[in-house]
């Protein structure tokens, strides 16, 4: 194993180079990768490796590719969350082409190529696509074997499965027992680029500004820094109307301004923001797409209904009293299709989290936050959700928010010391202990349990359960130390 430093001076420079960040849990797994590289160029050290790969010739480039493909997640699958192809072809498509005859579509860490294929097939299938229309796809990765093979187009059986059987009849050829292939005609309406998202030059459409960007479970791994340089990339990329499909786990809360959530029936995406644009409500106006010749939108027939049965808040309340969420949820969304409401948005929000659908609960929490950015609770419960998510650097960005808003407040100083142990800064979680201590002792009031708050009460824990966890670990040790383990949140 090399040095310690020798082994954070290689990382340090991949970070620089690539913008995904490297936890400590993944050093040995570099650490191999890196001796396996410097004995195969016979090298001696790290610095003679980090030399080579700087020189500018054409075995360093090689090493480069070979790199990247080692130390690169290449999780992938076709159509992949498919109700974001099902908006992208249902609903973005067409408002699209209400404006102009054709698409620009940009696939970027598209890994092996089944994103890039699953787009163009959604295109082509898409009832609002006519032949007469015109599409540019472009896909790209890091990775230059990923783009390659990608290019070939060639996959096994048994990871075609999840393929619709027409689907594979139509745009598909037998290759070998064991594979299928994209047929050529479709290969080669994808243009594929090695692209390195660090890079400051992005590429651009032959005309006009990429109309939807695709880059879904690539930020993750990147500091935060690299993630506002990509999305400030994104934003000058796209025009006025333009989208951005992220993974469900990548959530834009505390990192970006540029761009604002677009919630549809089961899934959601987000949508370039202006200046004119920022008041603009986000849950947009899908009823006046062009006609469909194969298909008719599901939401036409529903819209006028909605308006003459609009439920009321207190209805939705009796609901989940009475044990009814689904229908709750659903009159909930019918209220929200017409104006956004904060307890509506929290309280559907905290319905999607006792689900355990955590990226869709941030996104109504978020909206809350949108409609008024001094209402502690809904940055409370978007720390709850982003800590389900494993966002903690964002979560106590949203608790540290709670905790300015509302100076005697227990709940977001617990979250905030329960975090800070997490990440081994003891100093800080005994700081906002001691502040949970204090506050109660006082016998301040705490958040009073609105109606949508109630919904979250088993996760949110009150005030005095959270003391009593509290005092357990004091009596026991008189010392605030690995709390975390007393404390299953």
């Amino acid at each position: 194993m090399k040095e310690i430093q020798e082994l954070e001076l290689f990382i340090s420079f991949l970070e620089r180079k690539t913008g995904i960040t490297f936890g400590e849990y993944q050093y040995s797994f570099l650490d191999k990768i890196l001796c396996s590289r410097i004995k195969a160029l016979s090298l001696y050290t790290v610095s003679e490796y980090i030399a080579f790969l700087c020189k500018d010739s054409f075995e360093a480039c090689i090493e480069w590719q070979d790199l990247i493909q080692s130390i690169t997640i290449r999780q992938t699958g076709w159509f992949r969350n498919k109700e974001d192809f099902y908006i992208f072809s249902h609903f973005l498509v067409p408002q699209i082409l209400q404006k102009k005859d054709y698409l620009n579509i940009l696939s970027m860490g598209c890994s092996t190529g089944e994103e890039a294929y699953s787009l163009l097939f959604s295109i082509l299938e898409s009832p609002y696509f006519l032949s007469s229309n015109k599409f540019f796809l472009m896909a790209t990765d890091i990775s230059g074997q990923s783009i390659e093979f990608a290019k070939k187009g060639c996959y096994k059986k048994e990871n075609t499965e999840s393929i619709p059987p027409a689907i594979c009849q139509k745009y598909f050829i037998s290759f070998s027992e064991e594979s299928i292939q994209v047929k050529q005609e479709f290969r080669s309406k994808i243009s594929f680029l090695i692209h390195n998202l660090q890079s400051s030059d992005y590429p651009k459409p032959p005309y006009g500004n990429w109309d939807v960007i695709f880059c879904r479970n690539v930020l993750i791994y990147f500091r935060e820094e690299e993630k506002k340089k990509v999305l400030e990339n994104f934003y000058h990329l796209l025009p006025w109307e333009g989208y951005l499909f992220l993974g469900y786990s990548e959530s834009l809360f505390a990192v970006s301004s540029l761009f604002s959530l677009v919630f549809f029936d089961k899934s959601f995406c987000y949508k370039k923001v202006t200046s004119c644009q920022e008041q603009q409500d986000l849950f947009q106006d899908f009823s006046s797409l062009p006609n469909a010749k194969e298909k008719k939108l599901p939401i036409d027939k529903e819209l006028k209904k909605e308006k003459e049965e609009m439920p009321c808040y207190s209805e939705i309340i009796s609901m989940l009293q009475g044990q009814q969420k689904e229908k709750a949820k659903e009159s909930l969304e019918k209220i929200l299709s017409s104006h956004k409401d904060i307890p509506c948005l929290l309280t559907l929000g905290n319905l999607y989290y006792a689900s355990y659908d955590f990226s869709r609960a941030l996104g109504l929490y978020e909206q809350a936050i949108k409609e008024n950015y001094l209402l502690a609770e809904s940055y409370i419960l978007a720390g709850i959700a982003l800590y389900a998510l494993s966002q903690c650097e964002m979560a106590i960005s949203a608790f540290k928010k709670a905790a300015f808003l509302e100076s005697e407040w227990i709940i977001p100083r617990f979250y905030l010391g329960i975090l800070y142990e997490k990440k081994g800064m003891k100093n800080q979680a005994e700081l906002y202990f001691q502040q949970v201590e204090k506050i109660y002792q006082k016998g301040l009031p705490q958040i009073v349990f609105l109606s949508y708050m109630e919904e979250m009460e088993d996760f949110l824990l009150s005030p005095a359960k959270l003391y009593k966890l509290l005092q357990k670990k004091l009596k026991k040790t008189k010392k605030l130390k690995r709390l975390t383990e007393r404390f299953s949140l």
